[in-house]
């Protein structure tokens, strides 16, 4: 059985919650009361798909504070404030990848789920600045839509879609999206291999009592790597 077929035959068995909206974060720190799911969603809410210059990412935010990673290797903290007409400017520092120390500002207008008419300028470490459009999809989804986009993803054989959209149900506080998500940073599936963000997800997940993040915890922990059989054979 491949890694997609097992995992959706694990999503297909989860346990479906109600909607609730995005406040339950990856990070095990920093609970918050969640807020109600809303029409027009600030970047806080939700992770959001972003594009660059043909190079995609997914970015976490924490209130106000997020991580950005990126498919080529890149890791960056952002920070964003929200304007009452729906205009954000979100700011990025570069602490990992190739791209260490370089800075960049992002300004759009949030339309529906979608940051539009998106532009960025990127700071170099010489001082040199570029500048280009960029797009954002913010993932404001309910549990079932996240799963749905999900198996669709891995039918597909798109990690970084799949991973994604388990990042957007794990938002949701799910502990079973979670899980699937810690899978896939340890085995570096969709995104680079990052091993902090896969504990900081299982860990989340094996609070709530979800048996297989414990025990996939504890096989990071003790080398570094989940268990191949969560994922099954290739």
């Amino acid at each position: 059985m491949t890694k997609e077929r097992k995992i959706m035959a694990h999503i297909g068995k989860a346990t479906l919650l109600s909607l609730s909206a995005l406040a339950t974060l990856i990070s095990v720190a920093g609970a918050q009361t969640p807020p109600q799911r809303d029409d027009h969603p600030a970047p806080s809410q939700s992770t959001i798909k972003e594009c660059e210059v043909g190079v995609c990412g997914i970015w976490i935010f924490r209130g106000a504070f997020g991580e950005a990673r990126w498919t080529q290797g890149q890791l960056a903290t952002l920070t964003y404030d929200l304007t009452e007409n729906g205009n954000v400017i979100i700011h990025r520092r570069d602490i990992a990848g190739l791209s260490t120390g370089l800075t960049a500002v992002y300004t759009g207008t949030i339309v529906g789920n979608k940051i539009e008419h998106g532009q960025v300028t990127w700071t170099f470490l010489d001082g040199r600045t570029s500048s280009a459009g960029w797009t954002g999809d913010i993932d404001n989804v309910s549990l079932d839509e996240a799963e749905a986009h999900a198996k669709e993803a891995l039918s597909k054989h798109d990690s970084f879609n799949a991973l994604r959209w388990f990042l957007a149900g794990a938002a949701l506080g799910n502990p079973q999206m979670q899980n699937y998500a810690g899978i896939a940073f340890s085995n570096g599936y969709g995104l680079p291999k990052d091993l902090r963000m896969a504990a900081s997800l299982l860990g989340a997940a094996a609070d709530q009592g979800n048996k297989e993040a414990t025990m996939n915890l504890r096989e990071l922990y003790t080398s570094g790597r989940t268990l191949p059989g969560i994922w099954g054979n290739p």
